[in-house]
């Protein structure tokens, strides 16, 4: 017969390890600054995420307002609405990924967090400079927030947008679009952007479509995992063609949340498309694995796929060259040089603090305003990753990076180099 003591003793140890456990899971804020209401990166355990669509400064069908500072609170205001219905909040944002259509706009978005995220815990935050698909809005955004729902069905949640919702999704009744998507614990996929060519932007947005859906089918997984799905598009104008071929393709079911950027690109391939997608409740012992579906060949510097396997996730702020060089310098190869090689010591520095390293990096999104400095990318990658685990990326030319005379920024993904939480 156990003694009270030995019962007591037992007790404190379950409740010792329950405690560790909810601590290691709860998002943890690496460098967090108070003038830009960010963090430098931020860890969060194998717990369910939101992931909204791209959010814009709209309310009930109304123009965004005129004042730069009032769209960004407006976005914020409108991505606090969204979480909290899925028993979250922007309280709980471990990311917010911000499109502005002028770098000059980039101050009143950290102004805004910096008023917002007073405490400790501030999320990632990157920036690109890009148009909008509505014609009046000055930015948007998109966000990954930690939810306390119960997802007792083991399948990613999605709900319809309510009328009036702050998307761009045309208003036709055909299609259903989202707000936002739950991803439930266990294993996250992450595809790199996929680009098929076509006569016209909406051909080459269901031809892109199809090629993913048989990139699923290769894991296994199906239309419903679908978690979000980014595309870099040109021309923005056509926005709403995307959504509409989007909305056509998922037809019978609210679709995934949608984020579009406008990138650069031939008129042949005007659209490339990346998806996050949940890979069930795993039991891998691989806590991340880097795949190539059959059809696709390797490369040594990009994964086609990235999959987490019930393993902790490290968000990081997009990184820019903290010496850099200016907008006429970065037009030349050695200033490109300089810049690339600070922001991956940079990029170095936050995997060492994260217990992380490049050979845990699970996705990159590459920015770069310029030839050279996509050139110097180019050529610098492989001397940092391991050709054997590249993580899953996405490179788009865009108008700019989001910071004055640079011409690239990363914006990353990455997992520890051991995994510290039980699997689901």
């Amino acid at each position: 017969m156990y003694s009270l003591s030995t019962t007591l003793c037992t007790l404190f140890v379950l409740f010792a390890n329950a405690f560790a456990v909810g601590a290691t899971e709860l998002p943890r804020s690496i460098e967090p600054n108070e003038k830009t209401g960010s963090s430098a990166a931020v860890e969060v355990g194998d717990v369910p995420l939101v992931h909204t669509a791209q959010i814009l400064p709209l309310r009930d069908d109304q123009p965004p307002p005129q004042a730069p500072l009032e769209q960004v609170t407006r976005v914020l205001e409108n991505i606090d609405a969204v979480l909290r219905k899925f028993d979250s909040g922007l309280e709980h944002s471990v990311k917010l990924n911000w499109y502005v259509v002028s770098a000059d706009l980039v101050p009143h978005v950290h102004t805004a967090l910096a008023s917002r995220f007073r405490g400790v815990s501030k999320p990632a935050v990157s920036m690109v400079v890009t148009r909008l698909p509505h014609p009046q809005a000055l930015v948007a955004a998109d966000a990954i927030a930690t939810t306390t729902r119960n997802l007792s069905n083991d399948a990613v949640e999605i709900q319809a947008a309510p009328k009036g919702a702050p998307i761009a999704a045309p208003s036709d009744t055909k299609s259903q679009h989202s707000v936002a998507a739950i991803i439930p614990r266990g294993s996250r996929i992450y595809v790199s952007g996929q680009a098929e060519s076509g006569a016209t932007l909406p051909e080459a947005t269901r031809k892109t479509l199809e090629s993913l859906r048989a990139t699923l089918e290769f894991l296994e997984r199906t239309d419903a995992d679908v978690v979000q799905l980014k595309a870099f598009v040109t021309p923005m104008a056509e926005a709403a063609s995307v959504y509409q071929e989007v909305g056509q393709f998922f037809a019978g079911r609210p679709t995934p949340p949608i984020v579009l950027v406008e990138w650069k690109s031939s008129a042949s391939t005007p659209i490339e498309i990346e998806l996050i997608a949940w890979g069930g409740r795993t039991k891998r012992e691989a806590h991340v694995e880097y795949l190539t579906p059959s059809e696709m060949t390797v490369s040594p510097v990009y994964s086609r796929v990235a999959r987490i396997n019930a393993s902790p996730s490290i968000y990081i702020s997009g990184l820019y060259a903290i010496g850099g060089a200016s907008r006429v310098e970065a037009e030349h190869a050695p200033a490109a040089e300089q810049e690339t090689k600070e922001v991956f010591a940079t990029l170095n520095r936050l995997l060492r603090q994260t217990n992380s390293d490049f050979r845990h990096l699970v996705k990159a999104t590459y920015y770069v305003s310029n030839s050279e400095a996509s050139a110097k990318l180019n050529e610098l990658r492989p001397t940092y990753y391991d050709p054997q685990r590249p993580p899953a990326a996405s490179k788009a030319l865009v108008d700019d990076v989001g910071r004055v005379g640079r011409g690239l920024c990363l914006d990353m993904i990455a997992v520890p180099t051991t995994r510290r939480l039980d699997g689901p």
